[in-house]
């Protein structure tokens, strides 16, 4: 399996998913890629905390970014995934071979995806409020 076939499946799940509970998908393409951007959000900010319990302070003392360089990177990563999640459903539109292999994916891959992503950045937090308390109590 090709990584564009590995990453359609996901928008494609998402897609089914808001099938399911909405009648249009006049609005579908923002929704999902709105959607997917703050799971990608949550899932570096897991990645930070999970890199920060290794680093042990070190990008912490770094220069933080801004809110407006913030408010930057996330718009940046919104307009990357609202192109990618049109390319998708795009190809799936006029390729009918692509559209076999993804159209039918189930929307349980969202949902797991989603939940995933909570539990990670739950379980890196709790672990980093650990032992930063710990370090405090030495």
């Amino acid at each position: 399996m090709n990584p564009f076939v590995a990453y359609a499946k996901l928008p494609m799940s998402f897609r089914n998913l808001y099938q399911s509970r909405r009648d249009g998908l006049g609005k579908s393409v923002v929704a999902i890629a709105c959607a997917m951007t703050g799971l990608l959000i949550v899932n570096i900010w897991t990645l930070i905390l999970l890199v920060s319990l290794v680093d042990h302070g070190r990008l912490a003392s770094r220069r933080r970014l801004g809110p407006v360089e913030y408010a930057a990177l996330c718009a940046c990563l919104l307009i990357v995934e609202l192109i990618l999640v049109d390319r998708v459903f795009t190809k799936v539109e006029r390729d009918k071979g692509f559209a076999l292999r993804v159209a039918s994916t189930s929307p349980r891959i969202s949902v797991w995806y989603g939940w995933v992503s909570v539990v990670l950045l739950v379980v890196s937090t709790i672990l980093n409020l650990g032992l930063s308390w710990t370090a405090m109590l030495r």
